[in-house]
């Protein structure tokens, strides 16, 4: 059962759902914790066919200058559940990749309280990528991934 089936028949009076009159609101919030999960995050990955083509296809290609990612990641599935002590839990593609921030928690538990949820997306970004110059020099790093989760609701 999904954290939004729990707030739905548990509704605390204190939490209130949002008032948006009828627009549609996005808001976007960070996911904390995602360096405790590096295997979920391996395991949701999807590799990117660009990495494996060489400097000068991708020069060829108009990709100098840009980041070429190893791997890219899927935007959703989503689903919270509750964690510990009152924490959000935050599931991409059925895997445990981290929490809703402390500060964040009761501002998302009244959005999902009483309000139309029209999508909840989330956006991971980082990891290993390479950058080709216009000469076709490879140049490898790594940026630690970083999720972002969108709540659309009205």
């Amino acid at each position: 059962m999904g954290l939004l089936d729990l707030l739905k028949r548990n509704k605390a009076p204190e939490i209130r759902p949002i008032e948006t009159g009828g627009k549609l609101v996005k808001e976007d919030f960070t996911v904390v914790g995602v360096h405790y999960h590096p295997d979920s995050i391996k395991r949701i990955a999807i590799a990117n066919p660009d990495w494996r083509k060489g400097a000068k296809a991708l020069v060829a290609e108009g990709k100098a200058g840009q980041p070429v990612l190893h791997y890219t990641y899927p935007t959703k599935p989503v689903r919270f559940e509750p964690g510990t002590e009152g924490g959000i839990m935050v599931f991409l593609a059925g895997e445990h990749v981290g929490y809703i921030s402390s500060e964040d928690q009761e501002h998302i538990k009244r959005i999902l309280a009483g309000n139309s949820i029209k999508y909840i997306t989330a956006k991971a970004e980082g990891g290993e990528y390479k950058v080709i110059s216009a000469k076709g020099e490879p140049f490898k790093t790594e940026a630690p991934v970083r999720i972002s989760v969108r709540i659309a609701y009205s």
